[in-house]
């Protein structure tokens, strides 16, 4: 009985034939895709597992190497026939979170003429609430002189979000720059701390100290642990967020991240971390490395070397509105 219908996700639980459905009662339908499943013929990324982009999937994905079981059915062909039809046929309004998906869906030949738009999502002010580092690691029973990288998702195990690279990334870290420099760094131990849907995942690094807290529903210890920790990571390689990420900078917390989703909107080079070109492992190590001891390594009075700090900027613009 509603005049406006907002379809938050389909991403498996809603069948095209039931969007059809909908679609027929003249409606005003709105439709958050969680990720590309409208851009393409049946999967949920635009990424291959070789590294490379997908620029097969708005065209033909019968030639798509991880659909090609199915072809003998032609279950790819049918399914973007059927896309095709019901979304030129009723021309739902579609709306993202990022300029990436964005880009992805106006350039599909499936929905370039439905013309994305990008609705910029906030995140929950309850992980937003000031703490002192300090304090954070207080609580947390983190030593001060520890440097923690932070890494999270729902899924660890899920080959989008990242879980299965950043052990790869971290052994690049320890073996190239951390063992390297381990003469003077050695007053700082480095801890991985990890928190989601564990699964398979697992991580086993000399030098470095997992912690897994498996999933967390307090918004208050989330808060706590963007507040304490020195960088977060974010090697997502194909995600419409991840909603982490624009989490942790509202908490003050570097992001190195693959230049995707989210991260593109929000993650400026040297400002407030790293935008590392998608599975290039090397240079995501060496970013979570400039990030955490790049202060420690270089000469203090050179500034042009510094990791600039934006959220000391943020800080005091505040200070000056409120003394205003």
């Amino acid at each position: 009985e509603a005049d406006i219908i907002v379809i938050y996700s389909m991403h498996k639980m809603l069948s095209f034939n039931m969007l059809e459905k909908i679609l027929k009662t003249n409606k005003i339908i709105y439709i958050r895709p969680l990720d590309w499943e409208f851009a393409t013929g049946g999967c949920h990324l635009n990424i291959l597992d070789n590294g490379e982009e997908c620029n097969k999937f708005h065209l033909d994905c019968n030639s798509c190497p991880k659909l090609n079981f199915l072809n003998i059915f032609n279950i790819s062909k049918k399914i973007l026939k059927k896309k095709h039809k019901i979304l030129e046929k009723y021309k739902p309004k579609i709306f993202v979170e990022n300029n990436f998906t964005k880009n992805i869906y106006n350039r599909s030949m499936i929905t370039k003429k439905l013309k994305a738009e990008t609705i910029f999502l906030g995140v929950n002010r309850k992980r937003t609430n000031f703490f002192k580092k300090k304090d954070a690691r207080e609580i947390l029973n983190i030593d001060h002189n520890d440097k923690v990288i932070l890494f999270g998702t729902f899924n660890m195990d899920a080959p989008h979000k990242g879980g299965r690279i950043i052990e790869s990334i971290l052994k690049i870290f320890v073996s190239n720059l951390y063992s390297n420099n381990i003469q003077k760094l050695k007053s700082h131990k480095i801890k991985l701390i990890t928190f989601g849907r564990k699964n398979t995942f697992n991580v086993n690094i000399p030098d470095i100290k997992w912690i897994h807290l498996g999933e967390i529903h307090s918004d208050k210890k989330l808060n706590l642990l963007y507040r304490s920790a020195d960088v977060f990571a974010s090697p997502s390689t194909g995600c419409n967020g991840p909603h982490i990420v624009v989490e942790a900078l509202a908490n003050d917390l570097p992001v190195v991240a693959f230049d995707q989703g989210v991260a593109q909107d929000s993650v400026i080079n040297d400002v407030n971390g790293y935008l590392v070109p998608c599975f290039n492992k090397e240079i995501f190590a060496n970013s979570i490395f400039k990030v955490l001891f790049l202060d420690e390594l270089i000469d203090k009075n050179n500034e042009n070397n510094k990791l600039k700090s934006f959220f000391d900027y943020s800080y005091e613009a505040k200070m000056i509105i409120q003394h205003t």
